[in-house]
């Protein structure tokens, strides 16, 4: 058979078998006009195709029998190291078989698809061959995994796939009434999927409902890429236009599909915009009926798609509706950027934020129009003068006002999340970006005074001053320093959010995670007791959400987290044995979530967790759990680093690992194995990448006292190899903090760290035999602690320490009177502590 027939054959079945099985019929009739016996071919290919949905769909739902003796003439033989049980779908050009490999080393069921060898044309190996490229290149735990592939003795060519036993996402989420927030999280895990090929240049291009089954686990995993497209300079061009309008199912097509035009990753957001409409209101999109040529292009390309909200839900109104409408905006442009916005824009609605999508203006709206219509538009505008300008004139002063807030607030809205996320992702933005929040918290404090209580603007002031807070001096983030600034925006923060709790119990899900954040802040600040307070707030609080919600996972990540910072704030005020077991609840929580729910969010948690019970396993002395858990951790940081290669925070995450590796080998604050040069080898890893951050970024507070804390961590391993080098490096350590603290970055972390800086001088100058300068330089530093000993069991901690370490400059002077002196201050101190 020649080439082009088949292609037309497979085009025109793949189109035939993405409608119901009742409406194959006249869509073949009406395609086939004219040529019999493409019709009795097509008609004979798509008897008993049941719910196959594509020629390449690797469903993991078993069709029934087909009863084809060549399909079952291969129940029972081997391909390679796997043996066939039975067939699972089939089309005109393949099959696809359920299998299994028994060899000696494993026994796993997998699906096999295999290409038919009168269909071996060359643009059907040119696909098959072009969809092993593609799923070689994708490793996700949301997108079905190619595990072998090859040709069998006879020539025919097969693909070896990770076999899916599940439920088509749209049937899991209605025949287990699952609520609108689990519905959504589990749509964002598909959206983060589709992101990761993405930025492996692949675009799905057929992404429906039954293209994505969800396992008994939860877990929605991306089958069939049998018609996506590479982006890259070196896709086969004839493939691309050969693959054209037909290969698409049109309840989920986009208008650039249907119109035959170029496609691209907006194509895919479309198609999830499409889906994510059905999971919402168990409807699609598009009303088609016959499903033919006319009817789909009207329909996709002219057709205005109702609001969700429309269809009956009230809960979809608002951001929702406008979500899924700028998902499946006509024009590609307007779409969101990228599957992982419109995932960030979900969770931004789960958390109560404000979201991007907004409605369409009325500038945007009346600019469509008078496009569209401008010669009635010319018209009614003579109209409008003849009648004269009293009544429209108090209109548009009023409409006026209205549009002028609106486009205050959506200005506001733009540099406060749009732009500024954007920037945020970019090294040495600091600065840059607490400009941006200022400049959106002043028009965003203007417009309050007007908004007559409006809730969902009251949320954007809470977000903006989170924000605001987060550049100011957020030490785990880059910020510029300013702690104290930052607990103030982040109290006027709690203020709002608090309110707006009490006005609506549903929006504790939303404080929820912000006591969560507070609580942190207010750990660096030193405010401890304030700091569990909190914590304990956010604990409480996410309990209630997460037992009345079982089924959202952002409540349950967080849950998590909020027993990660009480095990923070137990071990910073040395409760060792408490702060393990709240790390150790985290953990065991954090596990259960990314088990049930693998995406980005969860993956991170569950890598902060496993970090934290390393930490904690180190201070009360299980050394080799503590290095175990490091390994989970490292593994768990590759998986982050390999769906975002490009975001620096999991290298930056690596290098804090390699410090709390480093404080297994050698430390003299928690048991340790005694190994300063292994010591030493982990704490260059972690000063490397802090003088990163600081070059890139020297605006950037964070960074700064990042690198300080590195460069004193270092000198203590040093000390024992080369004295010289580890007083230099003790030395730029507490030029760096005298430097934070001239710019009035004094914050009690500062202050802190800046004394440990002193105490590791003063060693390393010990061990490099100037005991004079040790003793001038622990002096200062015990001078220092002793007016803030009183501020927490820390200070007093580090002023026992000073004392001893003056003890040991007097005891390596070989004076008795002074080391005796010193001896009986630190047992002085010692009884406070």
């Amino acid at each position: 058979m020649p080439t082009d027939r088949w292609q037309r054959i497979e085009a025109l079945v793949d189109a035939a078998l993405a409608l119901p099985p009742e409406q194959r019929s006249s869509f073949v009739e009406q395609n086939c006009e004219g040529d019999e016996k493409l019709r009795d071919d097509l008609l004979a290919m798509l008897a008993g195709a049941g719910t196959v949905t594509t020629l390449g769909n690797l469903i993991g739902e078993a069709a029934a029998m087909m009863g084809n003796e060549a399909a079952q003439n291969w129940a029972g033989r081997r391909i390679g190291s796997y043996r066939i049980i039975r067939i699972l779908g089939k089309g005109g050009m393949g099959a696809v078989f359920l299998a299994v490999r028994d060899d000696d080393q494993f026994h796993k069921e997998v699906a096999i698809k295999t290409l038919k060898f009168e269909a071996s044309t060359t643009f059907a190996l040119l696909r098959f061959r072009q969809e092993r490229q593609i799923l070689a290149a994708l490793e996700h735990p949301n997108i079905a995994r190619l595990l072998d592939g090859g040709t069998t003795g006879e020539g025919t060519p097969y693909l070896v796939m990770e076999y899916i036993a599940g439920e088509n996402i749209a049937t899991y989420c209605r025949d287990r009434t699952l609520d609108l927030a689990a519905r959504i999280e589990l749509f964002c895990q598909v959206c983060d999927a589709v992101q990761y090929a993405h930025q492996k240049l692949v675009v799905h291009r057929d992404l429906k409902p039954g293209n994505i089954l969800v396992t008994a686990d939860g877990i929605p995993k991306l089958l069939d890429f049998g018609i996506a497209k590479l982006l890259d300079a070196g896709a086969d061009r004839a493939l691309e236009t050969a693959t054209g309008m037909l290969l698409m199912t049109p309840d989920y097509a986009s208008p650039e599909q249907v119109r035959g035009e170029p496609i691209s990753t907006a194509t895919d957001v479309y198609a999830l915009g499409a889906i994510l409409y059905e999971l919402l209101t168990g409807s699609r999109p598009h009303e088609l009926k016959n499903y033919d040529p006319v009817e789909i292009a009207r329909e996709v390309c002219e057709t205005g798609i109702k609001a969700p909200s429309a269809l009956g839900d009230r809960h979809l109104r608002g951001d929702l509706d406008n979500i899924v409408l700028k998902a499946t905006s006509k024009d590609p442009a307007r779409r969101y950027d990228s599957a992982g916005r419109l995932a960030e824009d979900l969770r931004r609605y789960l958390d109560g934020l404000p979201v991007l999508a907004r409605p369409d203006t009325f500038a945007y709206r009346a600019r469509k129009y008078v496009r569209r219509h401008w010669l009635g538009v010319a018209a009614g505008a003579a109209l409008a003068v003849a009648l004269g300008g009293g009544i429209a004139s108090s209109l548009y002063q009023a409409h006026r006002a209205q549009q002028r807030f609106e486009e205050v607030r959506s200005l506001a809205h733009t540099f406060l999340f749009d732009l500024h996320d954007d920037v945020a992702r970019l090294d040495g933005s600091t600065a840059v970006r607490e400009k941006m929040v200022r400049t959106a918290l002043l028009y965003l404090d203007s417009l309050s005074k007007n908004a007559g209580g409006d809730p969902g603007l009251q949320k954007e002031l809470a977000a903006a001053y989170q924000k605001v807070g987060d550049a100011q001096g957020y030490p785990a983030r880059p910020s510029l320093g300013r702690t104290r600034d930052a607990v103030a925006s982040y109290r006027r923060a709690a203020e709002i959010h608090e309110a707006a709790a009490r006005r609506d119990p549903a929006y504790r899900l939303t404080l929820g995670p912000f006591y969560t954040d507070f609580g942190n802040l207010l750990r660096y600040q030193g405010a401890y007791d304030e700091a569990r307070r909190t914590a304990e707030n956010a604990r409480d609080i996410l309990e209630q959400v997460t037992q009345a919600h079982p089924d959202d996972g952002r409540a349950q990540r967080t849950l998590a987290a909020s027993w990660c910072l009480l095990g923070d704030i137990d071990e910073e005020r040395f409760h060792n044995s408490r702060a393990f077991e709240n790390f150790s609840k985290c953990d065991a929580l954090a596990d259960q979530v990314l088990t049930r729910w693998p995406d980005r969010d969860s993956l991170e948690m569950a890598e902060h967790a496993r970090a934290r019970v390393g930490t904690s396993s180190n201070t009360v002395g299980h050394l080799k759990e503590a290095l175990a858990a490091f390994d989970d951790d490292e593994k768990l940081l590759a998986e982050m680093a390999l769906r975002e290669p490009s975001n620096p925070r999991f290298k930056r995450a690596a290098a804090v690992l390699a410090q709390f590796r480093s404080t297994v080998y050698y430390d003299d604050d928690t048991p340790n194995l005694g190994d300063p040069a292994e010591c030493l080898k982990y704490s260059r890893i972690y000063l490397d990448n802090a003088r990163r951050m600081v070059e890139t970024d020297p605006n950037n507070a964070s960074a700064r006292l990042s690198l300080a804390i590195a460069l004193f961590r270092l000198s203590f391993p040093l000390k024992d190899i080369d004295a010289k080098a580890a007083v230099e490096s003790a030395k730029e350590s507490a030029r760096i903090f005298d430097e934070l603290i001239a710019a009035g970055k004094n914050s009690f972390l500062v202050t802190s760290r800046r004394a440990r800086a002193l105490r590791r001088l003063s060693e390393a100058l010990i061990a490099a035999g100037r005991n004079a300068e040790a003793r001038k330089i622990v002096s200062e530093a015990l001078s220092a602690q002793r007016s803030i000993a009183s501020h927490d069991q820390n200070d007093l901690r580090e002023a026992n320490l000073l004392a001893l370490t003056l003890v040991d400059s007097a005891a390596a002077a070989e004076s008795p009177e002074m080391a005796a002196a010193m001896l009986r201050e630190a047992e002085q101190i010692s009884t406070s502590v």
